[in-house]
């Protein structure tokens, strides 16, 4: 086999040993949600576990384009001799966080075939490999892998494709049938994701658009480039026509959840952190993203007008940084994924092609701050989570976390992610009574 083909089973088993230490960790918080997603495979649009009563399982809106759980019901789909009966839950709980870690390894999988398609009969740099090993490593990348939610699953796998199909372009800018079918279905599966990425994916292809024209003004060739620009936008917009006409419910839910997570006066409703707090929780996490964005911006400054395609990729990965970061709806680092990839594909990229030499000493030094934090975090390593606790027996019903039940039906509960107003009316409603 050829020696770069052998690089690419070196990035899966290095993948895995990173991750190895996670996947025992017991489900937690929204986890079993997810769960119940990928082995129950609802029906839309009532893709989120309400709980059990009475041998009745409920289920309602999850409120996010449809896409990205039938990705999660199609992967549990080939994974289902593991993950049921007689299957112990232990087991089931490691199986579902592998299955969850390969959407990202299919992006680094084929960031490397990118890659090794680039090098075309010569070796790649040395710098590019630890580049690649590098981001791999990163927590954000390790710890959103192995959760079981959408942004480090589908989220990765959707952005990370699409930014990748456009990466080709930069290798080969022939615009051929297969290349043209490629870029439209990269952006019609992103569109097929949360509303919040094709917005800024929107915004990207429009501030391309303008470098562009400013480049034909400049006296460029363009035409190859505008034609790309066309095909994305119109991948975009059927993906998103096919997620609403899939499922309106949770397409309209998902406007409705960005719209909540747009408002200003979030942060100071008490029920989130302040400003200050998030900062504190967000940062150990997305600290390589700033390096990233910085090693990216400095490589392509002094290559304005060669790297054009890898400008779009970088348009898109920090304007989801950067919305992310001005919203208050969060800190946790899950939201972050799409960004992190969009950048690696980028980086990565541009530590393969011929650069001047002073990139060397970019490259280097993001390399030596990234190598760094990651190390730190690692050496900190949160341990596996510990397994949940079941609810007393009660004539009440418990509100009680979905990762602890979403796999005993026999067991009355609703799920604690459900305020204590709306529990109670469901409980009600089936003439039974939430535990106080």
């Amino acid at each position: 086999m050829n020696s770069k083909y052998w690089s690419l089973a070196v990035i899966a088993v290095w993948y895995f040993v990173l991750r190895t230490p996670l996947l025992s960790s017991h489900l937690f918080d929204e986890e079993g949600i997810f769960a119940d997603v990928v082995v129950n495979q609802p029906a839309r649009p009532d893709y989120c576990l309400v709980g059990h009563i009475r041998g009745e399982t409920l289920r309602m809106k999850i409120e996010h384009p449809a896409p990205m759980y039938e990705l999660m019901k199609l992967a549990g789909q080939l994974a289902a001799p593991l993950t049921h009966p007689p299957s112990p839950e232990r087991r089931i709980t490691i199986v579902l966080r592998v299955l969850f870690s390969m959407f990202q390894l299919m992006f680094w999988l084929l960031l490397g075939c990118e890659l090794v398609a680039r090098a075309a009969g010569r070796t790649l740099r040395p710098i590019t490999q630890a580049m690649l090993a590098t981001l791999m490593m990163m927590p954000i990348a390790i710890f959103s892998s192995v959760e079981l939610q959408t942004d480090g699953s589908a989220g990765v796998f959707m952005n990370g494709l699409c930014m990748l199909a456009i990466g080709a372009m930069d290798r080969d800018a022939t615009l051929s049938r297969a290349r043209r079918l490629l870029l439209v279905g990269g952006a019609a599966l992103l569109g097929g994701g949360k509303q919040e990425w094709s917005l800024v994916f929107v915004a990207s292809l429009l501030a391309w658009g303008g470098y562009l024209l400013l480049l034909r003004r400049l006296g460029e060739e363009v035409k190859a480039e505008l034609m790309t620009l066309g095909l994305l936008a119109l991948g975009l917009g059927a993906g998103n026509l096919a997620s609403y006409l899939f499922d309106p419910v949770n397409y309209l839910g998902g406007l409705d959840v960005l719209r909540r997570i747009s408002r200003n006066d979030v942060v100071s409703s008490g029920t989130l952190p302040t400003w200050r707090r998030l900062w504190l929780q967000r940062i150990e996490w997305i600290a390589p993203l700033f390096v990233m964005l910085a090693a990216v911006a400095v490589l392509l400054l002094r290559q304005f007008r060669s790297r054009r395609y890898l400008i779009l990729i970088a348009l898109h990965g920090s304007g989801l940084l950067a919305g992310f970061l001005m919203s208050t709806w969060s800190g946790v680092l899950r939201y972050f994924a799409p960004a992190f990839v969009s950048l690696a594909a980028a980086l990565v990229i541009l530590s393969d092609v011929p650069a001047p030499r002073w990139s060397g000493r970019v490259l280097a030094a993001a390399l030596a701050v990234m190598w760094l934090h990651g190390g730190y975090q690692l050496y900190k390593m949160r341990p596996a989570h510990p397994a949940l606790q079941m609810p007393p027996q009660a004539a009440c019903i418990p509100h009680w976390t979905t990762s602890a039940l979403w796999n005993h039906p026999e067991i009355n509960f609703i799920n604690d992610e459900i305020g204590v107003v709306d529990a109670s009316k469901v409980a009600a409603d089936r003439g039974a009574r939430l535990c106080r």
